[in-house]
Order: structure tokens, then sequence, then C-alpha cells
């Protein structure tokens, strides 16, 4: 469990490494510019967010709008008929999915769900 409250922990095989370029500081245009937007190469830049704005993603503020309850549209990944997968035929609570619930007929795939803020709360 980390400082936003999540279970982060996993029981599948993780790989610190990937083909895309992860940024741990300030990136200038110039580079910004040259390296990845004139190429369309991708890269994760990291610990740029406020604080504020992490929070969130937090556990407190994710159950304000996922209570235990309420069950939501999941998959393999968090777009699956973007992907060309199916989505799970069962829904899960927000909890099913930290504690890795298998679907039925995924069961060898962790599901998912894509969280999109109101832009409301994006500025409290």
């Amino acid at each position: 469990v980390d400082s936003s409250e999540w279970n982060n922990s996993t029981s599948s095989d993780y790989s610190d490494s990937c083909d895309v370029d992860t940024i741990h500081s300030d990136m200038s245009v110039e580079v910004f510019l040259k390296d990845y937007y004139s190429t369309g190469r991708p890269f994760v830049l990291r610990n740029a967010a406020p604080p504020e704005e992490i929070d969130l993603f937090s556990k407190p503020k994710y159950s304000i709008y996922y209570p235990p309850s309420r069950k939501l549209k999941v998959g393999p990944t968090a777009y699956p008929t973007m992907t060309g997968q199916a989505s799970c035929i069962s829904e899960m609570s927000i909890y099913e999915i930290e504690n890795n619930t298998r679907c039925e007929e995924m069961p060898d795939l962790s599901m998912v769900h894509a969280h999109h803020p109101k832009p409301e709360a994006l500025r409290q």
C-alpha cells in the first residue's frame, strides 16, 4: 500500500524495462519538439503531476465515485473495444479490480477500468 492507499502489490511478473523512454525530470520544449512531437515517439514523464492532481486518483477520492456497491464495466485493457478485445461479461467493483478478481471468461487476465474525472473535479 502506498501513500494513495491503493494496494500496489502484484502477482504478475513485472518488468521495469520497456521500449518507451521514461523521463524523470523536466523536458525542454526544444527536446520535446525535436525528439518526441515531430517523430511521434512516445514517452512517459514521471513525477510531473502536482500532488493535488495525484490526490484525485487516491483511494479515498475513488471511493466517492466508486463505492463498493457500484459495478463497473471492465476488460483486459482500459478500452477493450478499441483494441479488438472483449469486455468481461460481468461488471466488477473497484475493490474487486484492486484485489485482482478474475473474469470467468478470461481467468488468466487482470481486469481494468478507465477513470475519467469530471472537469470540475480537476479544478478543485
